[in-house]
């Protein structure tokens, strides 16, 4: 695992495509904003964008961004795997990656956002294998029908 680079935009919008065609289009803008500003260096919240690799080849993608409101609350990025590697460990060992990262930071607590849409369950299935609980619903957030799942982990506490 390492940083993200610009040069790997492309792959990372092609692994999140391939789930879902419109969080590829708001993730890609947020990434070419990411790369911007750093590049600029432009004084910004604590964000970092990790990528998964196989030898040469970026099979998954996760990160972070500080909340505006506290420094030790953080949301967690947009998390993906490559279809055909789904299920091998490897959002596993990212979201654990994003964990002791954010731990060695003094991160108190880990906010991740998700669709209540059923195409999303088996994202919601996975962090609450990871010890995340749902804490708020807004309904209707992304569409008629379509709430804004709000889970926690509270990573003072291990695991």
């Amino acid at each position: 695992m390492r940083a993200m680079m610009p040069s790997d935009l492309n792959r990372v919008i092609k692994i999140i495509s391939a789930f879902s065609r419109l969080d590829a289009k708001y993730a890609k803008r947020y990434y070419r904003r990411h790369f911007a500003e750093i590049s600029a260096s432009i004084p910004r919240l604590e964000a970092e964008v990790i990528v998964a690799c196989l030898g040469n080849e970026v099979v998954g993608v996760s990160g972070f961004l500080q909340s505006d409101e506290w420094d030790d609350v953080y949301w967690l990025g947009w998390t993906y795997v490559d279809p055909p590697r789904r299920g091998t460990g490897i959002g596993r060992a990212l979201f654990q990656k994003v964990q002791r990262v954010l731990r060695a930071r003094g991160c108190r607590k880990l906010l991740v956002d998700t669709s209540s849409h059923k195409t999303y369950a088996p994202a919601l299935n996975f962090y609450r294998k990871r010890g995340c609980r749902l804490v708020a619903v807004i309904p209707d957030y992304y569409g008629a029908g379509e709430d804004q799942l709000i889970l926690a982990k509270d990573l003072a506490i291990p695991g």
